[in-house]
């Protein structure tokens, strides 16, 4: 971790040397990571559609689910990495790290852009769709009467179609039965699932910033010019209504101390017009981490590694009171 200073911010150069740090940390952890029950499933019909979850030592029907959503720059990454790290032990390390903090953890794939095709149709709001298709699948499968607590987490571009789920009209609906659960709407509409937190977590909240490679791969997903402005999370955002973002789950920020600046400067953006609305803002740094590091440091075993990750199962054990 105190080397993370020294690699480059931008996040393409940086992969290899984080990569190169934190094999060896995760994998001398790799036998505690991989002794956490794990299930896959399927939540729908594209072939990206897998879920996996990870069970707590006990699982009552009244722990809470967490809903994790990995990054990859749209294009890459999923449920397991197994072109990066041995036995898929990331993300497999997030879902072990948070159900032994008590959580039924559904690390979830989706589809990514794929460019010259749609191969896999990720194509704006897909991400969003995917999100909501995986709750809906959850809720089928876990929801309880009364509502059982929902927390989701998205981590960079996971964070963005969290964001998607969070503000764009299309999912008002799902949004209110997953508050109908609690008696949101007064007719009996719940799903079972109460939504109470979102954490959004190194999210790019809008590409103004965004590195000159990025430009195909934004272009397919979001489209050009004020397409990218209105569709990425700051734009939704500018245009939601605050009566019903404040409806909805409780929204906690947070970055990196070495993220670079195509995503440092959105944090900026995000929490200024987070507050404009009149919107509670809740947020912390991430200290000593980047980019990539702060996934690949879950599941360690190493206490200064994994603070930001009980910091953040602290804050939605607080909401699953």
């Amino acid at each position: 971790m105190d080397s993370l200073s020294t690699l480059p911010r931008a996040i393409g150069p940086s992969l290899a040397p984080v990569d190169a740090l934190y094999t060896p940390l995760i994998t001398a952890n790799s036998a505690a990571i991989l002794s956490t029950r794990k299930t896959t499933h399927k939540y729908g019909p594209n072939p990206r559609h897998q879920i996996d979850l990870y069970h707590p030592p006990s699982t009552p029907s009244s722990a809470p689910i967490l809903l994790y959503v990995h990054g990859g720059g749209l294009v890459r990454g999923g449920r397991s990495i197994l072109d990066r790290y041995p036995s898929g032990l990331v993300h497999a390390n997030a879902g072990h790290f948070f159900a032994n903090k008590g959580f039924l953890t559904a690390v979830m794939d989706y589809r990514l852009v794929t460019l010259g095709g749609s191969r896999q149709g990720a194509v704006f709001p897909s991400g969003g769709e995917d999100v909501e298709m995986a709750v809906r699948w959850l809720a089928g499968e876990y929801g309880v009467e009364g509502g059982r607590s929902l927390l989701t987490l998205g981590n960079s571009a996971g964070g963005m179609h969290c964001a998607t789920f969070l503000l764009m009209d299309k999912f008002a609906g799902m949004r209110e039965g997953l508050r109908a659960a609690a008696g949101g709407d007064g007719k009996g509409n719940g799903l079972g699932l109460v939504w109470k937190g979102a954490a959004l977590v190194g999210t790019p909240f809008s590409f103004g910033l965004a590195e000159a490679s990025r430009a195909e791969v934004l272009k397919t997903y979001l489209g050009e010019g004020e397409d990218v402005k209105r569709k990425c999370p700051l734009g939704l955002l500018e245009s939601a209504d605050k009566a019903e973002v404040a409806r909805g789950p409780k929204v906690l920020q947070a970055w990196c101390e070495f993220d670079p600046d195509e995503i440092l400067v959105p944090q900026k953006e995000w929490r200024a017009e987070w507050e404009r609305k009149g919107l509670a803002w809740e947020g912390f740094e991430i200290g000593g981490h980047n980019h990539l590091s702060l996934v690949s440091a879950l599941g360690t075993g190493v206490e200064r590694e994994e603070k930001w990750g009980k910091q953040v199962a602290e804050w939605m054990k607080y909401l699953d009171k």
